[in-house]
């Protein structure tokens, strides 16, 4: 096998790249997989990105599950210290922790690229969503937590995204709340056997997932944004890691 490496990993930047092999998505077209030595994330930064398309009935799908969730989030960083009255959202799908932050009385605003999830979050429950790519030099008022939950690992390029979050967080002197399927060394032994057999496994489907990070390369590339630090955001459906500033 013979695969072109990337020069850098897309999540720390090391140059220290290894091309591991290839896993089918589920139209049978593979895609190259790439293991970093230094962070020990994966990566599959020259997969063909699938066309954009709305994810609304997908959010619907998932709407009670996720409402449930965003109140086990808010209650865990209350707990922990985070004082909550306004949150900035990237990736905010419909809204659904905005909807759960709102009943109780916390004010925030979303971002998201999916017009017909955006449409359907601001008419159906009057939330502040935008349907534009944010980035950290818009004015959105007063923000004490910014969220990104479950959209790093859909980027094949996530540094740039990383660098304006940790920039945003300086600017609002705020800590950011990340969350992606963390690709630890557990996982290894999946990697050993074919995606497509029926069950659990981290590259079912390798052209929508595709950079898997683990807790330390995450944090690594936080921290060469400028950010403190980070900690465990223990959550059961979310599993993240909380950005200091």
């Amino acid at each position: 096998m013979s695969l072109k490496k990337p020069d850098q990993c897309v999540v720390c930047a090391s140059p220290y790249m290894a091309a591991l092999g290839q896993y089918k998505n589920e139209f049978g077209r593979a895609t190259d997989l790439f293991f970093c030595m230094e962070c020990r994330s994966f990566s599959s930064p020259f997969s063909t990105p699938d066309p954009v398309s709305s994810s609304l009935k997908w959010h619907q799908s998932v709407e009670e599950r996720n409402l449930n969730a965003s109140g086990e989030l808010l209650d865990f960083l209350t707990a922990s210290g985070t004082k909550i009255s306004r949150i900035l959202d990237i990736g905010c799908g419909t809204g659904t922790l905005l909807r759960k932050a709102k009943e109780r009385g916390i004010d925030g605003v979303g971002f998201d690229l999916d017009a017909d999830s955006i449409r359907y979050g601001r008419e159906t429950f009057g939330l502040d969503l935008r349907a534009e790519k944010w980035t950290p030099d818009l004015d959105v008022g007063h923000i004490d937590l910014i969220t990104c939950i479950m959209v790093l690992e859909h980027i094949h390029y996530p540094r740039e995204l990383i660098g304006d979050l940790a920039k945003a967080a300086k600017t609002h002197k705020c800590p950011i709340f990340v969350s992606v399927p963390f690709f630890e060394k557990d996982w290894w032994p999946h990697l050993l056997r074919d995606n497509q057999t029926p069950g659990f496994h981290p590259l079912k489907q390798p052209n929508i997932h595709v950079t898997h990070y683990t807790r330390d390369g995450m944090t690594k590339a936080f921290n060469q944004h400028g950010a403190s630090g980070a900690s465990e955001g223990r959550h059961r459906m979310w599993p993240g890691l909380v950005i200091a500033p």
